[in-house]
C-alpha cells in the first residue's frame, strides 16, 4: 500500500509536469501569431498573436504604435518590430481599449479585464488604477479636464475625477448595463455619445445626465415626433435595456466623429446617417457605388481629408465624399472578424482582426472596370502560399515533426501491470496409520505495478527522425508539384484574360467559349485555394 500511494503521487507529479510543459509550448507557439486557420495575406505583421482587440498611436509623425491583444499590449516604434510591454501577470489579459492623452505621448491608459492601468513612461511601467465590475470595452478622456475619464464596461458606466485611480459608477443611465462605445467631441465641451444595448444616447453636460436619442432621417418623422424632438424633455430615470428606440431600422450599431469638420456619423441597418448638429437631426448618405452588403460593420473618418468616411463591410471598405458624389471602392480587407481599425501614414490602414494584425495601403480610385479587376486579381506569390497552406504541404509541417521528437526523449513510456495468483492449501493428517488429505480455501494475491521507462538513445537519435526524412522527401515532391501546377494555371489565365481584352470576339458562341475556359481555369484555382482565388476578386 505505500508503494501504491508513492507511485501515485509520483504520476500526479508527472501529470502536473507535463501539462505545464504543455502550456508553455502552447504559449510558444501561440505567441507567432500564425494564423493557423486562415491564409496569411499581404500586409499581415508577424510577432503578434491574434486576436487584436484594439490599436491606439498618437498623432504625431514618428510616435509608436499600440496594438491590445488578447494576450497583453504590444507596442511598435517602426510597424515591424513588437515587444510585448504588458501582460497584467501570470495569466494575460485581454486588452481592448487603449487611450493616448493629446497633451503628452507618453501617457498611456489601457483597460485590461475590469481594471485600469497607466503609465508614464509610453508603457514600459504600469501602475494599476480603478476597478470596475465587469469587463471594461470602452473610454475616453474629458478634453476639458483631463483628469476625468468615462469608462464603458460590461456592468454600465463609470466615471473617474483623478485619473483613473478611482471611480464611481454614473446612475443616470438607469437599467442599461453594457456600454459598448463612448465619443467626446473635442469642437463642443460637454457634448458626448454613448452606445449600449438600449440604443444611442447624448449628453449635453459631459456624461452626467442622458437622453435616449432615435437615428431617423428627416422624411421618415412624423409632425408629431418632430415637435417631440424639438421640446426639451429631462432624461429618463429608468431606461429598459431591452426596449428598442423608434425605427428598428435606424438602431445604430457604430459611431464615429470628424471633429474637424463638427460632423457625426451613424451606421445603422437603415443606412448611414450623417449629422452637423450634434446628433439632433440626421440625413441619410446615399449607399449607391458601396461595395458588400448588408450593413456597415465598421465605420471610420480620414484625419487629413475632412467630410471623407470610410464603411466596411465584411471584407470590403468604400469611401464616400461629397466632392465625389458617392461612394468608391478603396480597398480589401482579410477575411474574418475585424476588431479595430487605425489610420497609418499615408493612405495606409492598420486593422486588427481575429487572425493578427495587418498593415493595408488603400488603392487609388480604379480608372475602369478593367484596372479594378486588375488590381484586386492576387499575385502569383499569394496564390502560391494559399495553396501551400490549404495543402498542408509547407515547410513548417516538418520542422514541427522534427521539434516534436526530439522532445520524445523527455516523454516516458508509461506501463500498468496487474497480477493475481491462487493458491491451494492441502492438509494432511495421519490416525490408525491412515493418511487423509485435506484441500483447504484457496488463497488469492492482486498487484498492481507502474512503470515508467525513458529511453536515453532518443537525446541523440529518434528512430522517428528517420520516418520524418522520407515524409519530408514526399512533402517537398507534392509541394513542387503544386506549385508547378498553381504557376501554370495561374498564367494560363493570365493569357486568356489579356486575349480577351485584346481581340474581343464579336461571335456570341467564340465568346461563350472563351468566358468558360476562363471560369474553368478559374475554377481549378479555386480547388488548389479552397475557393479563396475567387474571394479576392469579387
Amino acid at each position: 500500500m505505500e508503494r501504491i500511494k508513492k507511485v501515485q503521487w509520483l504520476w500526479a507529479v508527472f501529470v502536473l509536469a507535463s501539462a505545464g510543459l504543455g502550456i508553455g509550448v502552447w504559449r510558444l507557439e501561440a505567441g507567432k501569431g500564425s494564423p493557423s486557420s486562415s491564409v496569411q495575406v499581404p500586409g499581415w505583421i508577424t510577432g503578434i498573436p491574434g486576436p487584436v482587440l484594439s490599436l491606439a498611436s498618437p498623432r504625431s509623425a514618428g510616435a509608436p504604435l499600440y496594438a491590445g491583444t488578447a494576450r497583453g499590449l504590444y507596442r511598435s516604434a517602426d510597424g515591424r518590430n513588437w515587444s510585448r510591454v504588458f501582460t497584467g501577470g501570470a495569466w494575460p489579459r485581454p486588452v481592448r481599449v487603449i487611450g493616448i492623452e493629446p497633451a503628452s505621448a507618453e501617457r498611456v491608459w489601457i483597460g485590461a479585464g475590469s481594471r485600469f492601468y497607466l503609465s508614464s513612461d509610453g508603457g514600459s511601467h504600469w501602475k494599476p488604477g480603478l476597478r470596475v465590475s465587469g469587463e471594461i470595452l470602452c473610454s475616453t478622456q474629458d478634453p476639458a479636464d483631463p483628469s476625468r475619464f468615462l469608462i464603458g464596461t460590461t456592468g454600465g458606466l463609470y466615471e473617474s475625477r483623478d485619473g483613473g485611480r478611482t471611480c464611481r459608477r454614473v446612475p443616470a443611465l438607469g437599467s442599461v448595463r453594457q456600454v459598448s462605445m463612448l465619443l467626446m467631441d473635442a469642437g463642443r465641451p460637454g457634448l458626448c455619445f454613448l452606445l449600449s444595448g438600449g440604443g444611442l444616447f447624448r449628453s449635453g453636460d459631459g456624461g452626467r445626465t442622458w437622453s435616449r436619442e432615435t437615428i431617423l432621417p428627416p422624411s421618415a418623422k412624423t409632425g408629431a415626433e418632430e415637435e417631440a424632438s424639438s421640446s426639451e424633455e429631462p432624461p429618463d430615470e429608468d431606461l429598459p435595456e431591452d426596449l428598442p428606440p423608434t425605427g428598428a431600422d435606424f438602431f445604430p450599431a457604430m459611431l464615429a466623429m470628424d471633429p474637424s469638420a463638427n460632423l457625426l456619423y451613424a451606421s445603422t441597418a437603415g443606412g448611414i446617417f450623417r449629422s452637423g448638429d450634434g446628433g439632433r437631426a440626421w440625413e441619410p448618405l446615399p449607399l449607391e457605388g458601396m461595395s458588400g452588403s448588408g450593413p456597415a460593420d465598421q465605420i471610420l473618418v480620414h484625419p487629413a481629408r475632412p467630410g471623407e468616411l470610410f464603411a466596411l463591410r465584411g471584407s470590403r471598405l468604400s469611401a464616400y465624399s461629397d466632392a465625389r458624389g458617392g461612394w468608391r471602392e478603396s480597398g480589401n480587407l482579410p477575411e474574418g472578424q475585424v476588431y479595430g481599425l487605425r489610420w497609418g501614414e499615408g493612405d495606409s490602414l492598420w486593422v486588427g482582426t481575429e487572425q493578427g494584425l495587418f498593415h493595408i495601403l488603400l488603392k487609388e480610385e480604379a480608372v475602369s472596370v478593367k484596372a479594378a479587376e486588375s488590381s484586386r486579381e492576387p499575385t502569383i506569390q499569394q496564390v502560391h502560399r494559399v495553396a501551400i497552406a490549404y495543402a498542408e504541404v509547407g515547410p513548417e509541417k516538418v520542422r514541427r515533426w522534427r521539434g516534436l521528437a526530439r522532445m520524445r526523449a523527455f516523454i516516458p513510456s508509461f506501463t500498468v501491470g496487474l497480477d493475481q495468483d491462487r493458491d491451494t492449501n492441502v492438509v494432511s493428517s495421519t490416525a490408525a496409520g491412515v493418511t487423509k488429505f485435506t484441500a483447504g480455501p484457496d488463497r488469492l494475491t492482486r498487484s498492481v505495478d507502474f512503470g515508467f521507462t525513458w529511453d536515453l538513445g532518443d537525446f541523440l537519435w529518434s528512430s522517428d527522425q528517420t520516418s520524418i526524412d522520407v515524409r519530408s522527401r514526399l512533402t517537398t515532391q507534392l509541394r513542387q508539384d503544386l506549385l508547378e501546377e498553381t504557376t501554370r494555371l495561374y498564367f494560363e489565365r493570365k493569357r486568356l484574360l489579356a486575349e480577351f481584352e485584346a481581340q474581343p470576339a464579336e461571335e456570341p458562341v467564340l465568346r461563350r467559349e472563351r468566358q468558360l475556359r476562363i471560369a474553368e481555369v478559374t475554377a481549378y484555382l479555386d480547388a488548389l485555394t479552397g475557393g479563396w482565388f475567387s474571394k479576392q476578386l469579387d
